[in-house]
């Protein structure tokens, strides 16, 4: 199928089958919904051809469409719990794809929960893979605190009643903050090459560039206690959404 390497295309993936909050993707954090924040991030943004929100269930749907999203019915082999958020995309650009007739140069993945994304973000990672054509995927970054550095972390081991250290040779090295390699985990946008993600099946396809964004605005919602952190980081304009 044809790509237009000038179509950005921005996709959603809203299931309605959350375990840990029954339609997370639906709860309201302060005044709208949670699929609401990264669908008005896209589109402030301004640079999206098609904003897509892939969903199987018919309140999210409406939701979405309310909130301005294009709507892709979810095929039932994807609305598991262990469908890779790749093959969701993957299905969605595809489908519409073969609606319209072609695909976009990129495309920009919304996860729901990541609510603190903006319009800045998703700018930086397209104009990153605007001016760094050997990249394949762009990614925001954040910085993983001290306390939770993987050097450690530990785990329950003989029956479960003692705590070992998951590496523990690096540890006895690497004993304080200074000493320990700076690692990430990504923060809340990713960007990838149409290209790139059919070929590679990967949304971080490689190579991937990054860039580093401010802790709270990679924060992640999944729990009933993240919506309590949420409303309280909105209410004190921790972060700020433009």
């Amino acid at each position: 199928m044809k790509i237009i390497s000038r179509e950005i295309w921005a996709v959603q993936t809203a299931r309605g089958g959350s375990k840990s909050i029954p339609l997370k993707n639906l709860v309201r954090i302060g005044k709208q919904p949670l699929i609401g924040y990264n669908l008005r991030a896209a589109q402030q943004s301004k640079i999206l051809d098609k904003i897509i929100c892939s969903t199987d269930h018919p309140r999210i749907a409406r939701t979405a469409k309310r909130l301005g999203a294009l709507i892709h019915q979810r095929p039932k082999r994807l609305s598991g719990d262990h469908v890779a958020s790749v093959d969701v995309v993957i299905e969605a650009v595809q489908s519409v794809g073969e609606r319209v007739g072609h695909l976009p140069g990129l495309i920009v993945l919304l996860e729901p929960t990541s609510l603190f994304l903006t319009a800045g973000h998703i700018w930086t990672a397209v104009r990153m893979m605007k001016k760094d054509t050997r990249a394949n995927s762009v990614q925001s970054v954040v910085e993983v605190p001290h306390q939770y550095h993987a050097y450690n972390q530990r785990k329950l081991s003989q029956g479960q009643n003692y705590l070992d250290f998951i590496f523990p040779k690096a540890i006895k090295k690497n004993f304080n903050k200074q000493k320990k390699p700076v690692f990430f985990v990504l923060g809340n946008v990713v960007v990838t090459r149409t290209k790139a993600l059919l070929k590679q099946k990967d949304l971080f396809a490689k190579p991937s560039r990054a860039f580093p964004i401010h802790r709270w605005s990679g924060y992640d919602l999944d729990t009933k206690e993240d919506v309590k952190i949420a409303e309280m980081l909105l209410k004190s304009r921790l972060v700020k959404l433009r």
